[in-house]
């Protein structure tokens, strides 16, 4: 888009604005909920846009801190960029708070800092070619889970195995991934859970200050995972085929990404619902109302399912 322009709103949002002064609405980050209007609409005014004469492409999203949206819904948008042919200078993404594995994973893409623009609130910036990848909009009320776009996952899997070049990692072939460190969807009883699974030859890992190259490695070795659900299953894009996948929901709350996942690379997927009243169908098991609520693992199941698994 010659002469576009971006504005990053207080909220995580943004705002794709083309010459003539329209919002272009589908690369413009919003949410599908009745009544809703962009944050851009409530404004009287914006300050003057500053220029820059570079191609600056637009990777804005509401939740790039999150470790799952920022490898989806940020990085697989990569591909396409690079599938224009287009020449890309620099680089919008949303300045949400300080997240390592951002910068490590731009790295391992073969982006350095300095090409990186860090949107804020206010940030008005003017480009002689804006470009702006396709940004899919999530439905909230109600929420539909959108499916993964294999395109972007297969496209992720490869160019961050090529750059890591992962070798087995020796005991690690059956791992527990824990939500200890996280600040909501815990498992209320983990250390009866580590018990069972110790029992079972399973290592207990945390991925909160683990580089992003090594969690590549350790997926890619591993031949078990068994986790709360959570974003620390994006990973299941490296391992092989044929691993086998324990995803742990609570009781109200499910969304089948790491199904999807699974089913790509030709993964064993299983999963848990936890312990307590499950909604009605009408009542929607996918509301985002409870996506924080923690976990209790019925122990007899987990062992049921270890069975089956085959340890």
């Amino acid at each position: 888009m010659p002469d576009g322009r971006y504005w990053g709103g207080g909220d995580g949002s943004g705002a794709v604005i083309a010459p003539d002064n329209k919002l272009v609405w589908d690369v413009s980050m919003h949410y599908q909920i009745p009544g809703w209007i962009h944050p851009v609409f409530k404004r009287t005014n914006l300050p003057n846009a500053a220029y820059t004469p570079e191609t600056v492409a637009v990777l804005a999203f509401v939740w790039s801190r999150n470790y799952f949206h920022w490898m989806i819904d940020v990085l697989a948008r990569i591909d396409l960029l690079r599938r224009s042919g287009l020449h890309i200078d620099k680089y919008i993404i949303t300045n949400d708070g300080a997240s390592r594995f951002q910068e490590e994973t731009l790295a391992l893409l073969g982006i350095p800092r300095e090409k990186v623009i860090r949107s804020y609130e206010g940030l008005h910036l003017k480009a002689a070619r804006l470009v702006v990848p396709s940004l899919q909009p999530y439905w909230l009320e109600p929420f539909i889970a959108n499916p993964l776009p294999k395109w972007g996952t297969d496209f992720l899997r490869e160019q961050l195995l090529k750059s890591v070049n992962p070798r087995p990692l020796s005991g690690y072939e059956r791992i527990y991934i824990s939500r200890g460190d996280a600040k909501h969807r815990k498992v209320l009883n983990e250390h009866e859970v580590m018990r069972v699974l110790a029992a079972r030859g399973f290592r207990v890992i945390s991925l909160g200050t683990m580089p992003v190259a090594d969690q590549v490695r350790l997926f890619a070795s591993a031949e078990c995972i068994i986790a709360p659900h959570g974003a620390s299953l994006t990973n299941l894009m490296f391992c092989r085929p044929g691993t086998q996948v324990v995803d742990i929901y609570p009781t109200r709350y499910m969304y089948p990404c790491f199904w999807h996942l699974s089913s790509y690379y030709d993964l064993r997927y299983f999963y848990l619902i936890g312990l307590g009243n499950r909604l009605s169908e009408s009542e929607g098991i996918g509301m985002v109302g409870h996506v924080h609520d923690d976990i209790t693992v019925d122990l007899d199941s987990l062992s049921d399912m270890l069975r089956l698994l085959g340890g």
